[in-house]
């Protein structure tokens, strides 16, 4: 993989990577802008990511753990599945039945709590003078994320990001 190339990907800030704190920081990083070189290894480029985001002391999660878990995201195309799977699941589920997602990122966990409170991902057009209530499909049951207790993250420490939002279907 060129650096060229994983910068472009990582930190080109798509839409959805608001996020990342780092973004755009690693791909301008000294170490790799101009470069020509070719990452041979995940080590290299976690490297390149380490020293491309300004030092902040202490970090509970390592730069290059972001960079990996963008790129996994932008390979897997998971956001345009996860949209793709809530319209479906949306769609056949009827009045008064739920829907209860978890989502294991912030990236996820906004696409489903934005979801549930406008009922769609279709951007409404708005009129400035036009005083309009915006109605959902959906009435939210758990207004805050229903996360893992303590108990279960010693059991399954995957769980400790773990977020259930739960939805009742109100309109067709």
């Amino acid at each position: 993989l060129r650096r060229r190339s994983w910068s472009g990907m990582v930190c080109a800030s798509p839409p959805r990577a608001g996020t990342w704190p780092w973004r755009g920081t690693s791909g301008s990083s000294p170490g790799v802008r101009g470069s020509r070189s070719t990452l041979r290894t995940t080590g290299q480029l976690a490297e390149i990511v380490r020293r491309g985001v300004a030092a902040r002391g202490w970090q509970r999660i390592d730069p290059a753990t972001r960079t990996f878990q963008a790129l996994r995201i932008w390979v897997n195309r998971e956001l345009d599945e996860l949209d793709s799977f809530i319209g479906r699941a949306a769609a056949r589920l009827q009045v008064g039945g739920r829907l209860a997602l978890i989502s294991f990122h912030s990236l996820e966990d906004r696409v489903v709590k934005v979801f549930f409170k406008e009922g769609s991902f279709q951007k409404k057009e708005e009129h400035p003078f036009e005083n309009r209530t915006n109605i959902s499909a959906f009435s939210v049951i758990s207004k805050k994320p229903i996360l893992p207790q303590d108990v279960e993250m010693k059991m399954n420490p995957r769980a400790r990001s773990a977020k259930l939002r739960v939805a009742e279907k109100k309109l067709e």
